[in-house]
């Protein structure tokens, strides 16, 4: 059976476990019948919607191949139920931290492994993020503290401004890492990123050539997430949550 057609299927091996549970907690809970046949509905839907969000990863599936089989294997250890949980799960927050961030999906996905490769948490990456989209704005109003720490990048905060976050970060990561003072980086990398740009330093060693040289060997393994994609997982995501007795909100 095709790898896809397991995440499909899984929709429904979890239905058929979550009625069997139903069925031994009855006497517990009072219109079990009604809200059996409501998280049924609740199920189908998600069933639907987790088809869409195979079919939209299939293309980065096939993409690599090779990462797959020890996709797969890992899959197949850990169960069903965790990899469609943590999968769902996972294309749901980039979705979610795209709209805050204003990044596409297809830019932090990419990022995700950027940050794993440089041994510093997606957390304080996208943290770093908000703080650099904020300030640089702040200072192209004139104001802020990473305004100095930009005019003594030779940057202009009104020119950053306009750019995506992304673009803005790659941009900067030059220009810190071009300094051949350690202590001048640190100083400036914490007046745009505050406390999560010591951190980053080993982020943008290399400058932005080594930062997109990450995010294509994401692409190549098929790491990078479309919008589409994401937004499938975040449809699969709320079909997955129904209202039910305490402690039974979700199959797994």
């Amino acid at each position: 059976m095709a790898l896809k057609d397991r995440i499909v299927n899984i929709a429904y091996v979890l239905k058929d476990k979550f009625t069997g549970k139903v069925g031994q907690v009855t006497s517990g809970f009072k219109d079990v019948e009604t809200s059996s046949d409501s998280a049924s509905k609740k199920v189908d839907g998600f069933s639907g919607k987790l088809g869409k969000f195979a079919k939209k990863t299939q293309q980065s599936f096939s993409v690599a191949k090779g990462a797959v089989i020890g996709f797969a294997a890992s899959f197949l250890a850990v169960g069903f139920t965790s990899f469609i949980s943590g999968s769902i799960d996972a294309a749901d927050k980039i979705q979610k931290l795209s709209l805050r961030l204003g990044i596409s999906a297809e830019a932090l996905s990419q990022y995700k492994f950027v940050a794993d490769q440089t041994g510093v948490t997606f957390q304080i990456l996208t943290t770093a993020f908000q703080r650099q989209t904020r300030r640089i704005a702040e200072a192209a109003q004139g104001t802020g503290e990473a305004k100095d720490a930009l005019k003594e990048l030779g940057l202009s905060a009104e020119a950053l401004n306009k750019l995506a976050p992304e673009e803005q970060f790659e941009i900067i990561a030059d220009r810190i890492d071009s300094l051949a003072n350690q202590s001048d980086k640190v100083r400036l990398a914490m007046k745009l990123w505050d406390t999560e740009g010591v951190a980053l330093l080993q982020t943008i060693d290399g400058g932005s050539e080594a930062i997109r040289k990450m995010r294509e060997e994401a692409d190549k393994l098929g790491l990078t997430l479309s919008q589409d994609q994401v937004q499938a997982a975040a449809d699969a995501n709320d079909a997955f949550v129904f209202p039910t007795p305490v402690g039974m909100n979700r199959f797994c």
